[in-house]
C-alpha cells in the first residue's frame, strides 16, 4: 500500500491573476469606473442645474474625460 502525501494544491501555489495585473491597467480600470459614474451623475441632472453649474449638457463628455476642464470651450462672457 502506498502512502499518500499531503502536498499543496499547485493552484493554490500560483498567485491570483489580478495580483499580477500591472498597476497601470488598474488605474486605467478605476479611472474608467469613475468616468462612468461622474457622466451617468451628469447625465441625470436637468438642464437648469447643469446651467447653474455653467456647463452645457453637451460638454459633459469632454468635462468628465478633463478632470473638471473643458478644453474644446470657447470663452464665454
Amino acid at each position: 500500500m502506498t502512502a499518500i502525501k499531503n502536498r499543496p494544491n499547485d493552484a493554490r501555489l500560483r498567485s491570483h491573476p489580478l495580483l499580477e495585473t500591472p498597476p497601470r491597467l488598474i488605474a486605467a480600470v478605476q479611472r474608467f469606473i469613475r468616468l462612468r459614474r461622474d457622466r451617468l451623475e451628469l447625465d441625470g441632472l436637468p438642464d437648469h442645474i447643469l446651467r447653474d453649474i455653467g456647463i452645457d449638457r453637451s460638454e459633459i463628455g469632454s468635462i468628465t474625460i478633463y478632470r473638471g476642464r473643458d478644453y474644446t470651450r470657447r470663452n464665454r462672457p
